[in-house]
């Protein structure tokens, strides 16, 4: 298992670190600190292959913490 800081918190677990389906973000927040939600952005920069064109791609993934300051919810990952 792998750790991956992003801005010291939440993380990026990695189960096995080559395989992006057992991914996770994982977040333990201080409830003082009063977050109400999380808002993960998953970023895939534009690209040519040829004479093909890939666009750009974002994808917002937001999580309430009405209920708990920490929790666990595995990375949107789509196959190719």
């Amino acid at each position: 298992m792998n750790w991956v800081k992003i801005n010291l918190r939440p993380r990026v677990l990695k189960i096995e670190e080559n395989n992006p389906e057992t991914y996770y973000f994982v977040w333990n927040l201080d409830p003082r600190d009063q977050v109400a939600a999380l808002d993960f952005f998953l970023k895939k920069k534009r690209g040519y292959s040829g004479t093909n064109y890939h666009p750009a791609i974002q994808m917002k993934d937001e999580i309430s913490l009405d209920t708990s300051s920490y929790g666990i919810r595995k990375l949107p990952i789509g196959k190719a």
